[in-house]
């Protein structure tokens, strides 16, 4: 159950119905240019994100059931139209979860994107002093090859240890999706655009302020970083991508921004994906 926070306001609804929302940070008096002395105490938690996690299976199920399944039916799971419903399908499902996460757990509350970490990154913490430097952009790549480092030392691991059970997949998009510069393209929209800004708001920006509401820093990273790896669908992501995903939880909690794990996100997918094509093509 979520407690109505000392900011929280009643209001009349256009049904005449007075409902709790939730004050923006102006309306909080929290300026953008400034910090708060730590990070904000959301005002959704544990069930919002159960919740939130149906949706996001809804989503995936619908499109799957509804849409992919179709056209592979009707053109051929491996032709260039079927290849592009299955690159498709991740981003339509993703932006349907968001709609209906927001209109239906966020909205309700007057939850800005402020709360959700789209703010920008805090620079220096005594003075609260925001904004983007290149002191920031180079921690940020920084990030990038310890979480590029964070896999391939997994890898390493696993193959010496000869668990193959647990090594990460070769191809982790199948080949037969490079097949066409269309499909390609849709491919690189789903992993460079979509993935870093969906996955962020949502593992970043919600299921973790939650769990650190409840459980504290440490679980609420390796938490959140657990559901981040399992949203892969392959055991062999969950230990690497769980440690990539508590990365980016210390890096939006450190900055207190959600741009920093954006970035962060589209630079590992990004060399990911280079090395992809660049292997497939």
């Amino acid at each position: 159950m979520v407690t109505r926070p000392s900011g929280a306001n009643k209001r009349a609804s256009s049904s005449g119905r007075t409902r709790l929302t939730y004050p923006t940070a102006s309306e909080a008096g929290v300026p953008r240019e400034a910090s708060s002395s730590g990070p904000a105490v959301v005002p959704w938690g544990l069930r919002d994100v159960g919740v939130a996690l149906v949706i996001i299976v809804a989503a995936v199920v619908l499109i799957l059931g509804a849409a992919v399944a179709p056209v592979w039916a009707a053109f051929g799971e491996d032709s260039t139209v079927g290849n592009l419903a299955s690159a498709l399908s991740t981003v339509v499902a993703e932006v349907i979860a968001a709609v209906t996460i927001y209109r239906f757990i966020l909205r309700p509350r007057g939850i800005d994107g402020w709360l959700l970490g789209l703010r920008p990154p805090l620079l220096d913490r005594s003075s609260g002093r925001r904004g983007f430097s290149w002191t920031w952009l180079a921690r940020v790549v920084g990030a990038c090859f310890l979480a590029i480092a964070i896999l391939v030392v997994y890898v390493e691991i696993v193959t010496v240890s000869g668990a193959g059970f647990l090594e990460p997949p070769e191809e982790q998009i199948p080949s037969e999706l490079f097949s066409h510069w269309l499909v390609i393209v849709a491919l690189g929209a789903a992993v460079l655009v979509a993935a870093p800004v969906f996955e962020e708001l949502f593992f970043r920006g919600f299921v973790f302020p939650a769990l650190d509401k409840s459980l504290g820093f440490l679980p609420a990273a390796i938490g959140s970083g657990l559901l981040f790896s399992l949203a892969h669908f392959d055991i062999g992501f969950v230990v690497p991508f769980g440690g990539i995903g508590v990365l980016f939880a210390y890096l939006y909690r450190r900055t207190e921004s959600l741009y920093t794990s954006v970035l962060c996100h589209f630079l590992f997918n990004l060399v990911s994906f280079v090395a992809l094509v660049a292997r497939e093509t």
